[in-house]
């Protein structure tokens, strides 16, 4: 059978440049590429694990491991019969690790952090609370109360990630109980969240004893350097009336430490090791309760007699000056500071003309003999 065969198909030059010859030069090229590219992992690895591993061990273990403070409940003052005057009361505050908390998610757990606790998100004007400011319960000069910021919870926690991201930043103190352990039991859903107890002062007494013990607040601006030469911490509380100034370094305690493990939300997941705090010394006062009473009854007595509104009212041992009784009236509840008076409840006792805050039996001026 005869078939037709074709003429030889003579080859141009632009069929030579398509040829095997390109794709050996593609092949090398990126074998050339996939060299240099692990190479240069190679050579990060090497940065990475060899040149700066310390570095980047450290940040590591700053991620995993938290220094975390323990407050140290104060000391108890008594009276000579073992009577309590002041004691501790468990409260709990509201504070977060701005590097446990997810930027991208920031706005939305805030949002639900703010409305559990009651707090502001954003940063508002408010009447500014005397124990924030660390005034005198003797400043009775004072006759109004001046605006100031106060910080919303997001610009709290913006300053903490610029300052110290892995340092709690404190939101809220005196959170009820039954939202605090609502915060504990969902402590997934807001990453880096802590729930701490702080002992707080309780004055069973009230205004019997308000002049004599005082109270607690925060420290002073004008002496927080004086206090943290001393080891004091910014939030830390100090007496700063009464007896609970005049016994501060008796009273104050030495807060613990707990070294933690932390997983990957700021969760604890273990205890390296822990310093427990100590509490501060308790301090037997020679004064009796009872006799304190019966001498408020005599003093209110005396001045409905006189038809006074203010005096005071001292009863000492002549066998040794100790003080039995101490009173003075007009009084106040010292209890008001203990969580941290508002701001309306100091105008109110600051600006009563009976100078209430003020005591009486030491700070009054009266002419001799009176």
């Amino acid at each position: 059978m005869f078939r037709y065969k074709p003429p030889p198909r003579q080859v141009e030059e632009d069929d030579e440049e398509i040829g095997p010859p390109r794709y050996r030069s593609i092949i090398r090229l990126f074998g050339i590429a996939v060299v240099v590219a692990f190479a240069l992992l190679a050579f990060q690895l090497y940065q990475i694990q060899v040149v700066r591993w310390d570095f980047y061990r450290q940040a590591a273990d700053t991620n995993r491991f938290r220094l975390l403070s323990t407050a140290a409940p104060r000391g108890v003052i008594y009276d000579r019969n073992g009577k309590i005057l002041v004691h501790n009361e468990p409260s709990f505050n509201v504070s977060l690790i701005p590097a446990d908390l997810p930027s991208s998610r920031q706005d939305e757990i805030l949002k639900k952090l703010a409305t559990m606790i009651n707090a502001s998100l954003d940063t508002s004007l408010e009447s500014e609370s005397p124990d924030a400011l660390g005034s005198l319960a003797n400043d009775v000069s004072r006759t109004f109360v001046s605006p100031t910021r106060k910080p919303g919870l997001r610009e709290l926690v913006t300053s903490g990630r610029r300052s110290d991201p892995y340092a709690p930043v404190l939101l809220k103190t005196d959170v009820p109980r039954e939202i605090a352990f609502v915060l504990q039991e969902r402590a997934q859903e807001f990453p880096g969240l802590r729930v701490e107890i702080d002992p707080i002062r309780n004055y069973p007494e009230g205004g019997l004893t308000a002049h004599l013990l005082g109270y607690v607040g925060h420290i002073p601006r004008e002496q927080y350097d004086a206090y943290q030469a001393r080891g004091y911490g910014p939030t830390d509380q100090v007496g700063l009336t009464g007896l609970e100034l005049t016994y501060e370094d008796q009273l104050r305690g030495q807060q613990g430490q707990r070294h933690v493990e932390v997983d990957a939300a700021g969760n604890e997941v273990g205890v390296i090791g822990e310093d427990q705090p100590r509490p501060g010394n308790n301090v037997y006062l020679a004064l009796d309760l009872e006799l304190q009473r019966k001498s408020e009854a005599a003093l209110k007595k005396g001045l409905d007699a006189a038809k006074a509104t203010q005096g005071a009212a001292i009863a000492l041992d002549p066998n040794n000056g100790e003080i039995l009784a101490f009173v003075s009236l007009p009084a106040y509840n010292n209890n008001l500071f203990a969580h941290g008076i508002k701001a309306t409840d100091y105008q109110a006792l600051s600006q009563d003309p009976l100078h209430p805050l003020v005591d009486h039996a030491i700070s009054g001026q009266y002419p001799p003999g009176s």
